[in-house]
Order: C-alpha cells, then structure tokens, then sequence
C-alpha cells in the first residue's frame, strides 16, 4: 500500500467522522468555515436561534458576545485562540473535556454552570 492511498484512506474516514457527527448536530447550524472568521460567522448569524459548529481553531482579535440564541458547539481541536486583553462572553458551549480558549484573552461562559475546567487548558 503506497503513502498516496494511505493518506486518501485517512482522509476519506475523517470525512465520514466529520459528516456522521453533523450529522447528529442540531438543525439548524452553521459551519464556522463558511466565513472568513468567527466574527464573521456570530454578526451574520445574529439573533437567529443557531448552533455554531467549530471544528477548527479560530482567531478572535476583538471583544464579542454571543447572542444567547447562538449554541457554539466545538469538535475537536475545535478552539478559540483570544488575543491578550480581548473578553469573549458566550452562552455554555457544546464541548467535551479538551480545550476549546486558546491565547491570552479571556472567555467568560454565561451561565457558568457544568463547565470544565480542561476548556481552559487545565485539569
């Protein structure tokens, strides 16, 4: 078997992972990589009931709040890598125990009940 079907392989069951769990998503979501950034994504949507799905790192360079119609729902290594002295205010987040807040920022989950402290790199 060469490294060229290997790979195809590999990538061919990640795209059947990937559609199986978006699968089971709630309806309606939006995929983050349809915009040119989450910013992007968060002000398009508004304040539509939604579930954002974040299956990659994203960079957030500005302070944003999401709407409390907004579920972000990460995949990992879904994340959000904040810049230093920017606050992302969010409702709880669909998410495992792994990181999802990256950088040096601040991630503020509203109503901070049932989080886990390995969103935060820690634990």
């Amino acid at each position: 078997m060469s490294l060229n079907s290997v790979i195809v392989n590999i990538s061919e069951k990640a795209a059947t992972a990937v559609n199986l769990i978006t699968a089971m998503l709630p309806k309606p979501y939006v995929d983050v990589r349809d915009y040119s950034s989450f910013a992007a994504a968060v002000s398009a949507i508004g304040s539509s009931e939604k579930t954002l799905l974040i299956p990659n790192e994203q960079a957030v360079s500005a302070e944003i709040t999401l709407p409390s119609t907004l579920t972000p729902w990460f995949l990992r290594p879904g994340c959000l890598n904040i810049a230093a002295g920017v606050t992302v205010t969010m409702p709880r987040p669909e998410a495992g125990r792994y990181q999802i807040f990256k950088g040096l920022g601040t991630a503020k989950v509203e109503p901070p009940i049932d989080i886990y402290l390995e969103w935060w790199g820690t634990g």
